[in-house]
């Protein structure tokens, strides 16, 4: 367990802005995905490899995740694709679910959060709730404020 928690942790640190100082992952319980659909283990190679189009599907619990310039909290049954992995413009697809997403109050680049029906852009210090599924698209801004465009 403490094997696929480290594992995780690396892999959702690059995914998820930077790795340059500590971070953590309150859950290993969750699925990771290539760019072509297929399974991967949560090990090491993972985690060095990260790239545009990679999938984290949460199961039955929700995941925390810390990097240093922020949190992602994925809520159970939750769909997320990786995009951009930059520090300064990351850049994440939620494709069904409901997540937090928090930058650090040093955190100086812009964050783009898409959805199957809208695009959510924040710069520097801010934090988002946002909610798509079959019925239902919603955001609220919790820290700061985002550019919100449809389609």
């Amino acid at each position: 367990m403490k094997k696929h928690l480290l594992v995780a942790a690396l892999f959702l640190a690059a995914m998820a802005l930077s790795a340059q100082e500590p971070f953590a992952v309150s859950s290993g319980d969750f699925a990771l995905y290539n760019e072509s659909g297929e399974r991967l283990a949560l090990d090491e190679n993972a985690a060095r490899t990260a790239t545009n189009g990679w999938i984290v599907q949460t199961q039955d619990r929700p995941v925390t995740i810390q990097t240093p310039v922020g949190t992602i909290e994925l809520a159970a049954n939750t769909t997320l694709v990786t995009g951009d992995l930059s520090e300064t413009r990351p850049s994440l697809y939620l494709v069904d679910g409901e997540a937090s997403f928090s930058t650090a109050r040093d955190f100086t680049g812009r964050l783009t959060v898409s959805t199957p029906v809208s695009r959510y852009r924040a710069t520097g210090y801010s934090g988002m709730l946002v909610t798509t599924n079959a019925g239902e698209e919603a955001i609220s801004m919790f820290v700061g404020s985002a550019q919100s465009v449809n389609g």
